[in-house]
């Protein structure tokens, strides 16, 4: 299995838009004072709308995103592009994990071959030279995923647009209520203070 960790919230546009994050590596301690020091961690550390991010996939070499878990709660523009994203992932990543297995199963036939006829390594020149037609050869498929590539980020971009406005009116509302109820309670103390007096009237003569 490889490793699945956590990134911290990004600009929504980016974090939203984004098909593929680049992981910085941290320096780890593994001093005892360091972990003695350090709060242990929850049952579960990372929270149903956290962005997970894999370490590189074996075969494919493409690191994973596990998005946020999909609740009740979330409005159906935002799961429909939760759901559009992990297509197009699954989609990308079955492409370069298929691409790299016919790869390498190439390669091995290829320095079987010349072991068999010259009982040794291939040399670079003859690496180089399988290199080239194995790239002619996949020319048309890899070029062909090139094209959907493309398409596939151009359609992207209206429903991350519809996704990003729809979050974005989800957290007006909610400063919105918390401003209001603010206001509510800033209300009923100015009316608490201002209980204990009375208008005096005053008489012009």
């Amino acid at each position: 299995m490889y490793s699945v960790r956590s990134i911290r919230p990004l600009d929504r546009c980016t974090s939203r838009c984004c098909l593929l994050i680049p992981l910085k590596r941290r320096d780890i301690q593994s001093s005892s004072s360091t972990q003695a020091n350090r709060p242990k961690s929850s049952p579960n550390p990372h929270p149903s709308s956290s962005l997970l991010v894999s370490s590189p996939h074996p075969v494919s070499h493409i690191r994973l995103l596990r998005f946020g878990e999909e609740t009740d709660s979330l409005p159906d523009v935002e799961r429909s592009w939760k759901r559009h994203r992990e297509r197009v992932q699954r989609w990308h990543h079955e492409f370069w994990e298929s691409n790299n297995k016919h790869f390498q199963d190439a390669k091995l036939s290829f320095e079987l071959e010349i072991r068999k006829s010259h009982n040794r390594l291939p040399t670079s020149t003859e690496l180089s030279s399988f290199y080239k037609e194995y790239l002619n050869a996949s020319y048309e498929r890899h070029a062909r995923y090139n094209s959907d590539w493309w398409k596939e980020n151009a359609d992207m971009l209206f429903p991350a647009f519809r996704a990003e406005m729809s979050a974005l009116m989800r957290s007006a509302g909610t400063t919105m209520i918390a401003l209001d109820a603010w206001w509510q309670r800033m209300g009923h103390a100015i009316v608490r203070v201002g209980g204990g007096y009375r208008a005096q009237g005053v008489t012009m003569r």
